[in-house]
């Protein structure tokens, strides 16, 4: 569809704006396989093109939801099956502690779209109440066990280990 679009937006210096998932950013335990990868292949490619047609004045970003609340969806389903369940996992994994209004995917689609963000390119925003975040820092955490530390005497930077990588800190 970009493609067959991409003379008229040359020439418009017109922007486009994608739906992705934090599941393309990040791994979800049971967010499908499937579902996952093609997000995370959206995602590289508006940063590609992004990256491609800068200098054409075309911009590229993408708006990355966390869970979606609205009738029909997969989590209203899952509330009706078990509402206990849900809420303890949007309390346990979702820092702002809710689920994700349809409203606020079209606001950061309006704002993407529009003059506001005329320097804006490349850019996946994660709408997601900081889901994304406390992925990373249990990530981060689970890993941070693996890493040796090593002190080097009278330097204040540190040696670091993990999987056979190693760098200074």
């Amino acid at each position: 569809l970009v493609d067959s679009a991409l003379q008229l937006l040359i020439k418009s210096k017109g922007n486009v704006v994608a739906i992705s998932s934090i599941c393309g950013s990040s791994f979800i335990e049971d967010a499908p396989i499937e579902y996952s990868v093609a997000k995370a292949s959206l995602n590289m490619y508006i940063k590609s093109m992004a990256f491609k047609h800068a200098n054409n004045g075309i911009r590229f970003n993408a708006v990355s939801p966390g869970n979606v609340l609205f009738e029909g969806s997969t989590w209203h389903n899952k509330l009706k099956k078990d509402e206990k369940q849900v809420t303890q996992y949007i309390s346990e994994n979702v820092p702002m502690g809710g689920f994700i209004k349809p409203e606020a995917i079209a606001e950061a689609v309006i704002f993407l779209a529009s003059d506001g963000s005329k320097s804006t390119t490349g850019v996946v925003l994660n709408i997601d109440g900081g889901q994304i975040l406390w992925i990373l820092e249990i990530f981060h955490f689970q890993n941070s066990k693996r890493i040796k530390r090593k002190e080097r005497k009278g330097k204040k930077r540190k040696e670091m280990e993990w999987n056979g990588m190693k760098w200074n800190e």
